[in-house]
């Protein structure tokens, strides 16, 4: 599958590179330094059979460290199958469970598409369960690329970038199956839909955010408390 998805971006430019990441760790580490989230949003990421899955791993094993560090109270793993048959929520729910995260504090989204699905679902779902006080917890190259269009939507959804130095990356996650994660009848989105429609859906196009504007407003108050 075109050598795993370039090793996965090219592990993500070697992990955003960690100049980039120690200016990102200053919005968490200062910003949000006393705040603890009702919720955590972590965006997906394909899950590939025989791989190290480092990717994915990262997302999984930041989700744990805000967890178990009492950061966030729950966690919303967003994705659906879009280039391989694993949800890919279903499937870091399965892995994150493994790692010690209590089943009944994760939330799954299985239907976003494209990161700005991903942030547009999964606040349906803080929404549903009252979560006012939300982040965003993934790598800063996913951070930055979302960075306008929560800023136009979702101003006070809280942004909390990895910070590498607080996972370990050695961790192995292979051993877990997640096989009961695939989804029957597959079809990539690649296959599903032209260039042109995955461009126009990935900038949120298809999706409308109206009326999220009153979130926004209890979110901002729960920030001051």
């Amino acid at each position: 599958m075109k050598i795993k998805f370039f090793i996965s971006i090219a592990l993500l430019v070697v992990l955003n590179s960690c100049i980039v990441n120690k200016i990102a760790y200053r919005q968490e580490n200062i910003v949000y330094k006393n705040q603890v989230f009702d919720a955590v949003i972590v965006p997906g990421f394909p899950y590939f059979e025989n791989s190290n899955n480092e990717i994915l791993k990262m997302r999984i094993l930041w989700a744990n460290q805000l967890y178990l560090s009492g950061k966030t109270k729950h966690i919303v793993f967003t994705g659906s199958a879009v280039s391989t048959h694993y949800n890919e929520a279903m499937v870091m729910k399965k892995i994150a469970v493994e790692l010690g995260i209590p089943d009944s504090v994760i939330y799954t989204e299985k239907k976003a598409e494209h990161s700005t699905e991903n942030i547009y679902f999964a606040m349906q779902v803080c929404e549903k369960n009252n979560f006012t006080k939300v982040a965003l917890a993934t790598d800063i190259a996913q951070t930055s690329f979302l960075k306008n269009y929560i800023d136009n939507y979702f101003p006070y959804l809280a942004r909390l970038p990895i910070n590498y130095s607080r996972i370990d990356m050695r961790k192995d996650i292979s051993y877990v199956n997640v096989e009961d994660c695939k989804v029957e009848n597959f079809v990539s989105l690649k296959n599903r839909k032209t260039k042109e429609q995955i461009s126009y859906a990935s900038k949120g196009n298809n999706i409308d955010t109206t009326g999220y504007y009153i979130m926004n407003t209890r979110f901002a108050a729960s920030l001051d408390k």
